[in-house]
């Protein structure tokens, strides 16, 4: 009592009192304690230590520190020679810009990758992921989610759900898939999609975002319905680009094509193509419609604005 210190190896634990089995090695306290060992350092209300297995248990309080990031729970086991942290209880790690929270797993602190479950959710400058669990990799900067996926976009003001989730850091990369939905409010009118496959990039440098939507692609925006297979959106020109069997419906046309391209600007519509087979249809009044369709064009050009 009074001041304890213990140390093996590079590893030595302080504390006010301390409990300690010569035979076994095997010790314990519960008055506090702080453990240092090389960069780490790891502090808790009560601990145990076996240097037989290399395994340490905390509980309360507890927290672990190193140069990139800080642990905080309630319960850990770690392993010192696998640099293991097994999470018994709520967690939080932090670096400099990431935050990532949950209820139970495991972590590899110098490997830096590890899996979660229950209520998992990892916040970046820009981004949010929420899922039932997911296994991260944060030297590569990647990670994979399942269950009950939420993406969230706040630059682009751009959501994603869906089943599963795939994200990439360090190129700005979420995906969401299957039976994926997605909504983005950026304009007064909320655009709605819902696909297959969501993903959703932007570059880091030039803060470009491209929105890609992969299968049974269906898009609504205020009068506005779209269907197609595929469908990219880049915010570099304001152009979405549907392929595969596209259709587009709102109060008064219908307009298709093999391929087309529309330029959406605030929310409306402003010009676009439909090549090389076209077809639009447009409501008159109640009782007349005007039809146009055009075969093996380069482009049939449409234009809210004549000028």
């Amino acid at each position: 009592e009074g001041k304890v210190e213990l140390k093996d190896e590079s590893m030595k634990l302080s504390t006010p009192w301390l409990r300690y089995n010569t035979l076994s090695k095997l010790g314990w306290y519960g008055a506090g304690g702080k453990i240092i060992d090389k960069e780490t350092e790891l502090t808790s209300n009560r601990g145990s230590y076996d240097p037989t297995n290399h395994q340490l248990f905390f509980q309360g309080n507890v927290k672990l520190i190193t140069p990139d990031y800080v642990i905080q729970t309630d319960t850990l086991q770690y392993n010192t020679q696998e640099k293991k942290a097994n999470f018994m209880s709520f967690t939080q790690i932090n670096t400099d810009e990431d935050l990532i929270l949950f209820e139970g797993g495991y972590y590899f602190t110098e490997e830096k990758n590890g899996f979660f479950h229950t209520k998992f959710a990892y916040s970046s400058p820009g981004k949010t992921l929420i899922a039932d669990s997911a296994w991260v990799n944060q030297k590569a900067k990647y990670g994979i989610t399942k269950g009950h996926v939420w993406s969230i976009d706040s630059a682009e003001m751009f959501q994603i759900w869906g089943n599963q989730g795939f994200y990439r850091d360090d190129i700005g990369l979420s995906m969401v898939y299957p039976n994926a939905k997605g909504i983005q409010t950026k304009s007064k009118d909320t655009l709605f999609i819902a696909a297959d496959t969501l993903e959703n990039s932007r570059r880091p440098i030039s803060g470009k975002q491209q929105t890609r939507a992969l299968n049974r692609v269906k898009i609504m925006q205020k009068q506005t319905r779209i269907s197609a297979n595929r469908m990219i959106y880049t915010s570099e020109d304001s152009t979405f680009r549907l392929r595969e069997n596209p259709v587009i419906w709102d109060s008064s046309s219908r307009l298709s094509g093999d391929s087309v391209n529309l330029v959406i600007k605030n929310g409306k519509m402003r010009e676009g193509e439909l090549f090389p087979n076209a077809f639009i249809a447009l409501q008159e009044d109640s009782m007349h419609f005007s039809q146009i369709q055009c075969e093996n064009s380069d482009r049939t050009c449409i234009s809210q604005n004549p000028k």
